[in-house]
């Protein structure tokens, strides 16, 4: 699967059906999650798909991440998401725990983030004419 099949299939379905049903914590979690490994993806395409070691693909991807202000956001809440608490500096600077899946007042960052993100992404040369979700 390339760049663009992921963000069709999964990325764009995925946003859909998060801002059609805006209570459901799962499908904002969803939408996050996959929606952070958009700059891997995108890494690879601009890159031409080669075999990279991991930290390769890594820069290239933090690179795809700091040309685009909403992104690096984005991957704080889906690490935070998926790793319960987030570590920096040997600090934790986020948990997950406080988020109460019945009370969408606790992951307001975590929407915002997904909507700006779609936004984002929809301005990349590489999904630019693909299909576009509802804002």
């Amino acid at each position: 699967m390339d760049a663009k099949e992921f963000y069709d299939t999964v990325v764009v379905e995925n946003y859909k059906e998060a801002i059609a049903d805006p209570t459901n914590f799962r499908k904002h979690w969803n939408a996050a999650v996959s929606m952070n490994t958009v700059p891997e993806y995108v890494a690879l395409h601009r890159a031409g798909y080669p075999e990279l070691k991991r930290p390769e693909v890594d820069a290239l991807a933090e690179t795809v991440r700091n040309k685009y202000p909403n992104l690096p956001e984005l991957k704080f809440h889906a690490d935070t998401l998926k790793h319960v608490r987030k570590h920096e500096g040997g600090l934790v600077t986020a948990s997950s725990t406080g988020i109460l899946p019945q009370d969408p007042n606790t992951w307001d960052g975590l929407k915002g983030a997904v909507g700006r993100s779609y936004t984002t992404f929809s301005s990349m040369p590489e999904f630019e004419l693909g299909p576009h979700a509802p804002s």
